[in-house]
Parts: structure tokens; C-alpha cells; sequence
């Protein structure tokens, strides 16, 4: 309910259903990622880190390290923000060559 909420515009409304849902079951993937952007999106970036920072192992795309980014610039952290947006170019970079080969192993060509 949370991450339709939040991704629905509701942040705000969003955090309660993302906040229980991550106090009872942490290592459900989704729920800090969601939690951390609801937070980012309600002006409340300081609570958002350690939430983004649990959803990074299991962030492929990189999206949650551009918003940990996004975080520490809009809490003064600036270093940070410049490392976590290193690690994301990198991480999305990698990612997008892996996307590419994966389209051309996929590619139907005639016989």
C-alpha cells in the first residue's frame, strides 16, 4: 500500500504503511528503498539515507545510489554526494553495456 501510495505522488501518506512495513520485516528489499525515496520526495532527506543505504545490495539499476546522492546534497553532505554519484555513473554504466549484450545475444537474425 505504501509504494502504490508513493508512487502515486503520496509520499507523505505513503511513510506509515512503509515505515510498519519495515519495522516488521527489514529484509524485505522493496520496503527501505521505498521508505528512503518517500522520505527524499517529503523534504525529509536526513531519515531517507540509512534506508537508501539497506536497499543498495540489492539495487541493479543504481536508482537508489542516485537518490542517496540526491540525499546527501540536500543534507549539506556534498563529498558524499559527489562518491554516491561516482558509484552510480559506474554502476549504470555497467549495467547499460550489460542491457546491450543481452539484446544482442537475444537479437533474431536469419538463418
Amino acid at each position: 500500500m505504501g509504494d502504490t501510495l508513493a508512487r502515486g505522488g503520496s509520499s507523505q501518506s505513503a511513510i506509515p504503511y512503509l515505515e510498519k512495513a519495515v519495522r516488521f520485516e527489514p529484509s524485505l528489499a522493496p520496503a527501505p528503498a521505498a521508505l528512503g525515496r518517500a522520505y527524499l520526495r517529503s523534504g525529509r532527506s536526513r531519515e531517507a539515507v540509512p534506508h537508501l543505504k539497506a536497499a543498495l545490495p540489492k539495487d541493479e539499476k543504481g536508482a537508489t545510489l542516485y537518490q542517496r546522492a540526491q540525499a546527501y546534497k540536500q543534507t549539506g553532505q556534498t563529498e558524499l554526494a559527489n562518491r554516491a554519484l561516482q558509484e552510480f555513473n559506474r554502476t549504470s554504466s555497467a549495467g547499460l553495456e550489460r542491457t546491450q549484450q543481452m539484446n544482442e545475444e537475444r537479437e533474431i537474425t536469419p538463418p
